[in-house]
Protein backbone atom coordinates (compact mmCIF):
# COMPACT_ATOMS: atom_id res chain seq x y z
CA UNK A 1 0.00 0.00 0.00
CA UNK A 2 2.76 2.41 1.06
CA UNK A 3 4.45 2.10 -2.62
CA UNK A 4 1.34 2.85 -3.92
CA UNK A 5 0.81 5.80 -2.02
CA UNK A 6 4.23 6.87 -3.16
CA UNK A 7 3.36 5.46 -7.10
CA UNK A 8 0.11 7.99 -6.76
CA UNK A 9 2.35 10.90 -5.29
CA UNK A 10 4.95 11.05 -7.60
CA UNK A 11 2.93 11.07 -10.09
CA UNK A 12 0.98 13.79 -9.01
CA UNK A 13 3.88 15.85 -7.94
CA UNK A 14 5.07 14.90 -11.78
CA UNK A 15 1.59 16.63 -13.40
CA UNK A 16 2.07 19.36 -11.22
CA UNK A 17 5.70 20.06 -11.94
CA UNK A 18 4.52 19.28 -16.03
CA UNK A 19 1.14 21.99 -15.61
CA UNK A 20 3.46 24.72 -14.03
CA UNK A 21 6.29 24.70 -17.07
CA UNK A 22 3.60 24.89 -19.32
CA UNK A 23 2.16 27.84 -17.68
CA UNK A 24 5.62 29.63 -17.41
CA UNK A 25 5.94 28.79 -21.40
CA UNK A 26 2.63 30.19 -22.31
CA UNK A 27 3.10 33.06 -19.98
CA UNK A 28 6.81 33.69 -21.94
CA UNK A 29 5.20 32.99 -25.15
CA UNK A 30 2.49 35.92 -24.22
CA UNK A 31 5.43 38.15 -23.35
CA UNK A 32 7.00 37.98 -26.37
CA UNK A 33 3.84 38.59 -28.53
CA UNK A 34 3.30 41.91 -26.11
CA UNK A 35 7.26 43.03 -27.21
CA UNK A 36 6.93 42.39 -30.99
CA UNK A 37 3.63 44.05 -31.31
CA UNK A 38 4.61 47.07 -29.13
CA UNK A 39 8.16 46.95 -31.49
CA UNK A 40 5.36 47.33 -34.43
CA UNK A 41 3.39 49.82 -33.04
CA UNK A 42 6.03 52.13 -32.79
CA UNK A 43 7.33 51.29 -36.29
CA UNK A 44 3.64 52.07 -37.36
CA UNK A 45 2.88 55.12 -35.17
CA UNK A 46 4.15 58.60 -34.40
CA UNK A 47 6.76 58.44 -31.61
CA UNK A 48 6.90 60.59 -28.78
CA UNK A 49 8.35 64.49 -28.82
CA UNK A 50 10.05 65.80 -26.05
CA UNK A 51 10.58 69.51 -25.97
CA UNK A 52 12.64 70.32 -22.57
CA UNK A 53 11.54 67.48 -21.02
CA UNK A 54 7.97 67.82 -21.37
CA UNK A 55 5.57 65.69 -23.97
CA UNK A 56 2.77 67.28 -25.15
CA UNK A 57 -0.60 66.18 -26.70
CA UNK A 58 -1.06 66.14 -30.32
CA UNK A 59 -4.16 65.77 -32.30
CA UNK A 60 -3.23 67.30 -35.47
CA UNK A 61 -4.14 63.88 -37.12
CA UNK A 62 -7.55 62.54 -38.43
CA UNK A 63 -9.11 60.72 -35.20
CA UNK A 64 -9.68 57.47 -35.52
CA UNK A 65 -12.77 55.86 -35.00
CA UNK A 66 -14.32 52.15 -33.81
CA UNK A 67 -15.64 52.01 -37.45
CA UNK A 68 -12.50 52.90 -39.25
CA UNK A 69 -10.15 50.24 -37.43
CA UNK A 70 -10.88 46.10 -37.03
CA UNK A 71 -10.79 44.01 -34.43
CA UNK A 72 -7.29 42.57 -33.04
CA UNK A 73 -5.82 45.44 -35.33
CA UNK A 74 -2.62 47.77 -33.61
CA UNK A 75 -4.04 50.66 -33.57
CA UNK A 76 -1.23 52.67 -31.28
CA UNK A 77 0.43 52.27 -28.13
CA UNK A 78 0.35 53.12 -24.03
CA UNK A 79 2.94 54.32 -21.94
CA UNK A 80 3.39 55.16 -18.19
CA UNK A 81 6.56 57.86 -18.96
CA UNK A 82 7.12 57.44 -14.95
CA UNK A 83 8.48 53.62 -15.49
CA UNK A 84 9.42 53.97 -18.95
CA UNK A 85 7.24 51.04 -20.04
CA UNK A 86 5.21 51.05 -23.41
CA UNK A 87 2.72 48.17 -25.13
CA UNK A 88 0.91 47.65 -28.06
CA UNK A 89 -3.02 48.87 -28.48
CA UNK A 90 -4.93 46.68 -30.25
CA UNK A 91 -8.67 46.76 -31.22
CA UNK A 92 -10.73 44.77 -29.18
CA UNK A 93 -13.44 42.00 -30.08
CA UNK A 94 -15.76 41.57 -27.77
CA UNK A 95 -16.95 38.05 -29.35
CA UNK A 96 -14.00 36.62 -27.53
CA UNK A 97 -13.84 38.63 -24.74
CA UNK A 98 -10.83 40.77 -25.81
CA UNK A 99 -8.46 38.10 -25.03
CA UNK A 100 -6.79 37.83 -28.14
CA UNK A 101 -6.40 41.36 -28.55
CA UNK A 102 -5.14 41.61 -24.37
CA UNK A 103 -2.93 38.45 -25.68
CA UNK A 104 -0.73 40.69 -27.43
CA UNK A 105 -0.47 44.06 -25.60
CA UNK A 106 -3.82 45.91 -24.01
CA UNK A 107 -7.29 45.89 -25.54
CA UNK A 108 -9.43 49.19 -26.64
CA UNK A 109 -13.02 47.78 -25.43
CA UNK A 110 -14.64 48.70 -28.97
CA UNK A 111 -17.68 49.49 -26.66
CA UNK A 112 -16.48 52.63 -25.54
CA UNK A 113 -14.91 55.83 -27.33
CA UNK A 114 -11.85 56.02 -28.59
CA UNK A 115 -9.10 58.82 -27.18
CA UNK A 116 -10.33 62.30 -28.46
CA UNK A 117 -13.48 61.60 -28.33
CA UNK A 118 -16.21 62.41 -25.48
CA UNK A 119 -17.20 59.68 -23.11
CA UNK A 120 -14.79 57.13 -21.32
CA UNK A 121 -12.21 55.36 -23.58
CA UNK A 122 -11.58 52.11 -21.79
CA UNK A 123 -8.82 49.33 -21.93
CA UNK A 124 -8.39 45.86 -20.72
CA UNK A 125 -5.54 43.98 -19.97
CA UNK A 126 -4.06 41.07 -18.24
CA UNK A 127 -2.30 41.03 -15.06
CA UNK A 128 0.74 39.60 -16.09
CA UNK A 129 1.72 41.92 -19.23
CA UNK A 130 1.83 45.71 -19.31
CA UNK A 131 -1.04 46.26 -16.74
CA UNK A 132 1.25 44.50 -13.98
CA UNK A 133 3.18 47.64 -13.80
CA UNK A 134 -0.06 49.03 -12.01
CA UNK A 135 1.62 47.98 -8.44
CA UNK A 136 4.37 50.77 -9.44
CA UNK A 137 1.75 53.82 -10.07
CA UNK A 138 -0.14 55.94 -8.14
CA UNK A 139 -2.44 59.21 -8.35
CA UNK A 140 -0.98 61.96 -9.91
CA UNK A 141 1.12 59.59 -12.60
CA UNK A 142 0.90 60.76 -16.30
CA UNK A 143 -0.25 58.09 -19.26
CA UNK A 144 0.49 58.46 -22.59
CA UNK A 145 -1.60 56.92 -25.51
CA UNK A 146 -1.06 57.47 -28.73
CA UNK A 147 -4.09 56.36 -31.24
CA UNK A 148 -4.00 56.49 -35.29
CA UNK A 149 -0.54 58.89 -34.59
CA UNK A 150 -2.88 61.53 -32.41
CA UNK A 151 -1.16 62.06 -28.73
CA UNK A 152 -3.48 61.88 -25.74
CA UNK A 153 -1.82 62.75 -22.02
CA UNK A 154 -3.85 61.24 -19.12
CA UNK A 155 -2.86 61.94 -15.12
CA UNK A 156 -3.99 59.54 -13.40
CA UNK A 157 -7.02 60.42 -10.90
CA UNK A 158 -7.93 57.04 -9.04
CA UNK A 159 -7.00 53.24 -8.55
CA UNK A 160 -10.16 51.30 -6.90
CA UNK A 161 -10.92 47.47 -6.90
CA UNK A 162 -14.42 46.47 -7.82
CA UNK A 163 -16.31 43.40 -7.54
CA UNK A 164 -16.74 42.07 -11.51
CA UNK A 165 -20.66 42.58 -11.76
CA UNK A 166 -19.46 46.61 -11.18
CA UNK A 167 -17.48 46.78 -14.17
CA UNK A 168 -20.88 47.67 -16.61
CA UNK A 169 -21.43 51.03 -14.56
CA UNK A 170 -18.11 51.95 -14.10
CA UNK A 171 -16.69 51.82 -17.41
CA UNK A 172 -19.45 53.25 -19.62
CA UNK A 173 -20.57 55.81 -17.67
CA UNK A 174 -19.83 58.57 -20.89
CA UNK A 175 -21.13 61.51 -18.85
CA UNK A 176 -17.18 61.48 -17.83
CA UNK A 177 -14.12 62.37 -19.90
CA UNK A 178 -11.95 59.65 -18.79
CA UNK A 179 -9.31 56.81 -19.43
CA UNK A 180 -10.16 53.80 -17.85
CA UNK A 181 -8.04 50.94 -17.36
CA UNK A 182 -8.83 48.15 -15.87
CA UNK A 183 -7.04 44.14 -15.19
CA UNK A 184 -7.92 41.28 -12.39
CA UNK A 185 -6.83 42.08 -8.97
CA UNK A 186 -5.02 41.15 -6.88
CA UNK A 187 -2.37 41.63 -9.61
CA UNK A 188 0.25 39.23 -8.22
CA UNK A 189 -0.31 36.04 -10.81
CA UNK A 190 0.23 33.30 -8.03
CA UNK A 191 -3.07 34.34 -6.66
CA UNK A 192 -6.78 33.57 -7.94
CA UNK A 193 -8.37 36.67 -8.70
CA UNK A 194 -12.10 38.03 -7.86
CA UNK A 195 -11.81 41.27 -8.56
CA UNK A 196 -10.63 44.10 -10.86
CA UNK A 197 -8.33 47.00 -10.06
CA UNK A 198 -9.95 50.13 -11.96
CA UNK A 199 -7.26 52.72 -12.71
CA UNK A 200 -9.09 56.04 -14.18
CA UNK A 201 -7.31 59.19 -15.18
CA UNK A 202 -8.23 62.28 -16.64
CA UNK A 203 -6.97 64.53 -20.10
CA UNK A 204 -4.35 67.03 -19.33
CA UNK A 205 -2.84 68.87 -22.13
CA UNK A 206 1.49 67.89 -21.55
CA UNK A 207 3.20 66.54 -18.42
CA UNK A 208 7.03 66.67 -17.52
CA UNK A 209 9.41 63.54 -17.61
CA UNK A 210 12.75 63.35 -15.95
CA UNK A 211 13.75 61.10 -18.89
CA UNK A 212 12.42 60.59 -22.34
CA UNK A 213 14.83 57.97 -23.48
CA UNK A 214 12.74 54.92 -24.02
CA UNK A 215 9.48 56.35 -24.58
CA UNK A 216 9.80 56.76 -28.18
CA UNK A 217 10.79 60.88 -27.96
CA UNK A 218 14.21 62.90 -29.08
Amino acid sequence: MKKVINWILNILITIIIIIIIYLLWQNYLMKQKEVENTRVAFDNFSSLTCDNKTIKADTSRPQVTNDTVSSNEIIGYMTFPKLGTSTAILQGDISDDQTAAMDRGVSHDPRSTMPGEVGNSVFAGHRHLFFKSFLDLEPGDAVIVNVGDNIYIYEIQSMDVINPEEVDAVFYDNDQDLLVMYTCFPIETWKPYTQRLVVKAKPISETSVSECAGLGGQ
